[in-house]
């Protein structure tokens, strides 16, 4: 399980570039500094950060829950793999940056998209990230930048949701 961990760390770290890269575009910059979206940069937004949970999970492990080896690519899942990812950052954060219908939409794409991937976990993952984006876009403030301390704490109950829902919906509850 080291191994899952160092490999997930270093997806993460790639999908931290990304992020790096995408944050010195225009747009990006205008709806971090911009009090309220209009409509087209929140369509604009929804697609940006629901494509940003696609290339999270993506970035993912697939995990056979019989064997428990894991593989580097994912494709598509058999009926006893699931997927270690970071799914829900791309969603927290168009939640936090542009609301909740930006949340709600990007949740929307990330859980549809993972819906489609199969897996036992498959709607368990899905409703979560849609919840997810539900839940950051609460915490989105008008006038106001999220704290960095908050909005780690905001991922961290993010993904902890994830797996309860998990929990709570995928069976067998052994694999879960």
């Amino acid at each position: 399980m080291f191994e899952l961990l160092v490999t997930m760390v270093e997806r993460l770290g790639i999908l931290v570039m990304i992020a790096f890269v995408l944050t010195r575009f225009p747009f990006f910059r205008d709806m971090i500094y911009r009090e309220e979206l209009n409509r087209k940069q929140q369509v604009l937004a929804i697609a940006f950060f629901g494509f940003f949970g696609i290339i999270g999970t993506y970035s993912g492990l697939t995990l056979n829950t019989n064997s428990f080896q894991f593989n580097r690519w994912i494709s598509e899942l058999n009926s006893d793999e699931a997927i270690a990812n970071s799914r829900v950052i791309g969603v927290v954060l168009g939640g936090l940056l542009g609301g909740y219908r930006v949340g709600i939409g990007a949740g929307l794409i990330a859980g549809l998209h993972r819906f489609t991937l199969g897996g036992f976990t498959a709607i368990s993952c899905g409703l979560a990230t849609i919840l997810t984006g539900i839940l950051a876009g609460f915490f989105h403030k008008k006038d106001k930048h999220v704290k960095l301390k908050s909005s780690f704490l905001l991922g961290a109950l993010a993904e902890s949701i994830q797996m309860l829902v998990i929990l709570l919906i995928s069976r067998p509850f052994e694999k879960a």
